[in-house]
């Protein structure tokens, strides 16, 4: 019984910073974003975030929920020297993520305008383009963007937690860079957020799979 209370207590510090740490990313990038939108856009910039921002979340907890899911019992796997179930395990939950990913997807572009009408109305036409526009670009992204999760979670329970911190923090350097960049520099406004999260996600992505080759 010790020793199942320990092996429980290992694999909640193990997975407990990551899950943290990507917690905290979402809401440094949610920040700087509504930073640059709102000096660059205004109002109407931050509403359309902040009203969309919903959709992010549902897309978010499903991708965390599997990656930590799917880790632990990755980690399991290899504590017991099963490496063929552990890579089972990986390629199941990177399958069931995009799955569920671009189910949601296809949904949420089917059902596209009553979500807007659900989300909030918009004080004008322009702002309800420019709503429209920015959902269906994060709907058409969030394979990508959300592939991050589950890459993390994976490169931290293969025992290189370090590769992992950094790939997190170079995906968010990028992120409030290139936000600068499209938002402010290049005045894109709204739609400007979304392709600096994808870039961030991208490099995030390509950090975590060093580990793998």
């Amino acid at each position: 019984m010790k020793q199942d209370n320990m092996f429980v207590k290992k694999l909640f510090g193990r997975f407990f910073l990551p899950a943290l740490f990507s917690s905290l990313a979402l809401a440094v990038g949610a920040v700087a974003d509504s930073l640059y939108v709102g000096s660059s856009v205004g109002e109407s910039g931050l509403f359309v975030i902040g009203a969309a921002y919903p959709i992010y979340m549902v897309f978010s907890t499903l991708s965390i929920g599997m990656a930590s899911g799917g880790a632990v019992h990755f980690a399991s796997a290899l504590g017991e020297g099963k490496e063929k179930k552990a890579k089972n395990i990986f390629f199941s939950t990177l399958f069931f993520d995009l799955a569920g990913i671009i189910l949601l997807v296809v949904l949420g572009l089917i059902l596209r305008d009553p979500l807007i009408r659900l989300l909030g109305p918009a004080a004008d036409i322009e702002t309800s383009r420019t709503m429209r526009s920015y959902i269906t670009l994060m709907l058409v992204c969030s394979p990508v963007l959300f592939l991050q999760a589950p890459l993390q979670y994976f490169v931290y329970a293969d025992g290189n937690p370090k590769l992992a911190s950094a790939a997190l923090i170079a995906g968010n350097v990028c992120d409030c860079a290139f936000g600068f960049l499209f938002i402010v520099v290049f005045k894109t406004g709204v739609i400007g957020s979304v392709i600096s999260t994808l870039c961030g996600a991208v490099v995030m992505e390509c950090v975590c799979l060093t580990h793998f080759f």
